[in-house]
């Protein structure tokens, strides 16, 4: 269970990431419509952020199964509201449900 948590997480992740990296460029060519502007800090920890994605890199070549993981909000399951509800990354409180 944990393991498949932590996949659709890296998958989210790594999904975002190419985002993060488009908002930053737009961020130092200096466009003000910035998605993550109040995530990034202004560039500020642009060198960590660098960092981040050389480690995200390191990890995906050495993992190809994380490198093709896909989050579970895109998988077949979630093509309907009974796979999404017994998700247990997007709902991790089954018992909540049958309240």
């Amino acid at each position: 269970m944990q393991l498949f948590v932590f996949v659709c997480r890296w998958a989210s992740f790594r999904l975002m990431s190419d985002d993060i990296d488009a908002n930053i460029r737009k961020l130092l060519e200096g466009a003000q419509d910035v998605k993550y502007l109040e995530h990034i800090g202004g560039g500020h920890y642009l060198d960590k952020w660098v960092k981040m994605r050389n480690i995200v890199q390191t990890i995906d070549d050495n993992h190809p199964s994380l490198a093709s993981a896909i989050p579970c909000y895109l998988q077949e399951d979630h093509q309907n509201q009974m796979g999404a509800l017994e998700c247990p990354e997007c709902h991790p409180f089954p018992n909540l449900l049958t309240m």
